[in-house]
């Protein structure tokens, strides 16, 4: 195999600011550029080793362009260098000494971490240390301590270590598919007996199955010691790096069900959108981003709790409020403040939220997030709507909320809905926010039976001679099983035929396919929603509040008296 020198002699031109533009246009709000991977090539000129970009023909330094192009866009950058190095002959301990491969690694953080030429406008957010070790694992102790005092130093408090030992501040997720669990929490227990030479992180991953998403995933812990919140990666092609033979891009239904799986759940979502061997990115892959961040945008744009397009805004009601305090009244979860928040009166029994519409409204998508500042209390919820009979139904129900959570079902009309909420032992549930959309068509939940087909009854036919049932040809406008009813399908559950039932369709416009192709290594970080933060479990105090990240969004303020109990304030 040739080495990554006579691989990238090949590249003559790098389109930084076409990719950057690229992912600024898809409305992601990082990008996470994969300096050095575990082969140890460079793509910057480092004075640390000759295996890099400055030994090329080209001598184009990547990592530079894109951050001339991330200053440009005003796009945030975290930087992606692996500590494990399989090229560095100071890795590991063949030379008797362990310490020679920490001083090469630190250097090489203060290379970039240190020159004001790298970062957006020299500053990175994120520093992704990834967990692997390999050739010389059990030699190499990684000073994971001083690491951290360096990247601190040079970017401040506020840049996120990914898996830097005891220093972590953000973990894996649990798989590379772009999911997070239905049951998420932030806090992780910490191993009191982990030796940092051991190739395990410090905590207890505690990784288990969880069907609601099909993969396995860190669940965490809801009284672990320390926070140390997951982030979900994923590829949008089939492989992390570009290949010829691997670069179709995958479709905007898988690409939605990672988006409504790691930023539903509460977790930012690590898209790798890869440019290819020529310094582009294929047609097929950039228009494939493009439509996935259209599609985000277009989805979330609409409130429909919120004043807009003749609508008038919702109003909220609670089961209770901390201390009958309007500054903590259930008008907050609709202000689009995330420092302003719901709570309940005390962590008793389950306390609900109410959200009615002044008319009904058609929607499929629910969206709620905890006021994560004070930390992460709540165990599991359910929503429910109220359909035009007057009647609750479920509309979805599940575990953590954290910083943010999208339930997402069939499209359904009603006046209004309920979010029923249960929290931790002693932990008061705590709402900052409330949405409610209508998703685009590519965005929508795949249903067993489409839009547009009707659901005919078995249980209802008519027998024919002999006491069979007997089956009507599709091309029949009478069905032997009686009058056609329009499919209504509960959204919480997947919706199947049952074996005596059969579907008419009826003809609907289709929707065109996006087009397909992709793959290489560059990482791009859409956190749309939130990303949750260290913070503190605490009654309601605006004083202790821990700082956390904006949510890109502006709406318009309404509030509502609390419900009758406890009485209007």
């Amino acid at each position: 195999m040739p080495s990554a020198i006579t691989y990238m002699n090949n590249l003559e031109t790098f389109d930084a600011e076409g990719y950057v533009k690229m992912i600024k246009e898809a409305g992601f709000k990082r990008l996470v550029v994969t300096a050095k991977h575990h082969d140890g090539f460079c793509i910057w000129n480092s004075e640390s080793t000759d295996y890099d970009m400055g030994s090329t023909t080209s001598q184009i330094d990547i990592l530079a362009e894109l951050s001339k192009a991330c200053s440009t866009y005003d796009l945030d950058m975290g930087l992606y260098l692996s500590p494990w190095d399989i090229h560095e002959p100071s890795y590991g301990n063949k030379d008797g000494n362990p310490d020679n491969y920490n001083d090469f690694y630190d250097g090489q953080l203060r290379e970039i971490l240190g020159d004001p030429k790298y970062g957006n406008k020299g500053k990175f957010v994120e520093v992704w240390m990834d967990g692997a070790k390999g050739t010389g694992a059990d030699a190499q102790n990684y000073n994971f301590e001083r690491f951290a005092t360096t990247i601190k130093e040079l970017e401040g408090d506020e840049c996120a270590l990914f898996q830097c030992g005891l220093q972590s501040e953000v973990r894996w997720v649990g798989n590379e598919n772009g999911l997070a669990g239905d049951t998420a929490w932030n806090r992780v227990e910490m191993n009191p007996n982990w030796d940092s030479s051991s190739a395990e992180v410090p905590w207890n991953k505690n990784i288990q199955n969880d069907p609601t998403v099909g993969a396995e995933v860190s669940v965490g812990s809801p009284t672990g010691g320390k926070w140390i919140m997951p982030e979900a990666d994923a590829r949008i092609t089939a492989g992390w790096f570009w290949h010829n033979n691997m670069k179709t891009p995958k479709t905007l239904t898988e690409l939605s069900n990672m988006y409504f799986n790691s930023v539903g759940h509460g977790a930012p979502l690590l898209l790798n959108v890869p440019p290819n061997d020529t310094g582009t990115v294929d047609p097929e892959i950039k228009q494939r981003t493009l439509d996935f961040g259209d599609n985000v945008e277009k989805t979330f744009t609409q409130d429909l709790t919120r004043e807009g397009e003749g609508r008038t805004a919702a109003t909220a009601k609670a089961s209770s409020a901390w201390e009958n305090d309007p500054a903590y009244g259930p008008g907050k979860v609709l202000d689009g403040k995330d420092e302003t928040y719901w709570s309940a009166k005390d962590a008793t029994g389950t306390q609900s939220l109410l959200i009615e519409f002044p008319e009904e409204r058609t929607f499929n998508v629910v969206s709620f997030e905890e006021a994560i500042q004070n930390g992460q209390h709540i165990k599991n919820f359910a929503v429910s709507y109220r359909d035009a009979g007057g009647q609750w139904v479920e509309y979805g129900k599940g575990g953590t909320v954290g910083a943010k959570r999208l339930v997402r079902g069939s499209n359904v009309t009603a006046s209004a809905i309920k979010i029923d909420l249960s929290t931790l032992d002693g932990k008061v549930a705590q709402i900052s926010e409330v949405g409610v959309f209508k998703s685009t068509k590519a965005f929508e939940k795949p249903m067993p039976v489409p839009e547009g087909m009707e659901i005919l009854d078995n249980a209802k036919c008519r027998p024919a001679a002999g006491g069979t049932r007997r089956k009507t040809p599709a091309s029949s406008t009478a069905p032997a099983c009686g009058p056609a009813r329009p499919a209504q399908p509960r959204p919480s559950s997947s919706m199947a035929p049952s074996s005596c039932s059969w579907a008419r369709s009826t003809p609907t416009t289709a929707t065109p396919r996006s087009r397909s192709t992709a793959k290489s290594r560059s990482r791009s970080t859409p956190v749309p929603a939130s990303a949750p933060r260290a913070s503190r479990s605490s009654p309601p105090t605006p004083s202790r509040r821990a700082p956390t990240p904006s949510k890109s969004r502006s709406w318009a303020v309404t509030r509502e008296p609390l419900a009758s109990t406890p009485p209007p304030i």
